[in-house]
């Protein structure tokens, strides 16, 4: 853990189901204010399908992106009202920050983070904030902590080995090795170097007498698919 941040690479698998559910615990998933908060969430996915359509994203790199504005969101949601323990971020934000303007700014940093600078993302970002209810005070808690969220896990993300996964790959011809297949008999497999990356993963959950995650081990993939 550094500054209460704990390293991706001490977690195991992160299922989106299993945030998702999270996410479903932390806003409580019920009518009214709720279920709009809610709607900010399945508006960034929606931002970043959009993304990963528009930009032909290959399906790993996808599942890699998506898992991390899943588990920003959720982690930032959590600081503020926490009802579960975090995957990463074991921080708190401070009294009365606004949620929906911490689920705004988390949404706009990861995306800003991980595709560029976007209309479609301020647009989105402004109209959230806009809807707001909450004092000026709330809000800009809100802005900073989800920021600051997005920003913490990004950082460590951006370090997995993801962006270094797509190696130029020559094939051995040796039996039982990858080969190319019809019928477009491309000369180069979908990122060869997938396994050496470090996984989004994390353990069940498994808490202290304080509420805090115990018990990490550092996930390991295997060398080889032969």
């Amino acid at each position: 853990m550094v500054n209460g941040v704990k390293l991706w690479s001490d977690f195991h698998e992160v299922s989106i189901v299993q945030v998702l559910a999270g996410l479903c615990r932390v806003l409580g998933c019920r009518s009214g204010s709720q279920d709009r908060l809610a709607d900010f969430l399945t508006d960034w996915n929606t931002q970043e399908l959009t993304q990963i359509q528009s930009t032909f994203m290959d399906p790993l790199y996808a599942s890699r992106d998506l898992a991390i504005l899943q588990v920003v969101m959720y982690d930032a949601i959590n600081g503020v009202n926490r009802q579960d323990n975090s995957f990463y971020v074991n921080l708190d934000a401070p009294a009365g920050t606004s949620l929906g303007a911490t689920m705004a700014a988390a949404g706009l940093q990861v995306m800003s983070t991980l595709y560029g600078s976007n209309s479609a993302f301020t647009s989105l970002y402004n109209s959230q904030i806009a809807s707001l209810g909450d004092s000026q005070t709330a809000i800009d808690q809100g802005i900073t902590w989800g920021t600051s969220v997005a920003n913490m896990i990004t950082s460590y993300r951006a370090t997995d080995g993801a962006s270094n996964s797509n190696p130029t790959y020559t094939a051995s011809g040796a039996q039982g090795d990858w080969a190319p297949t019809p019928p477009a008999y491309s000369s180069q497999p979908l990122r060869p170097g997938w396994a050496t990356s470090t996984p989004s993963r994390s353990t069940p959950v498994r808490s202290s007498s304080n509420g805090r995650r115990v018990s990490m081990r550092r996930p390991t993939w295997p060398t080889s698919t032969r």
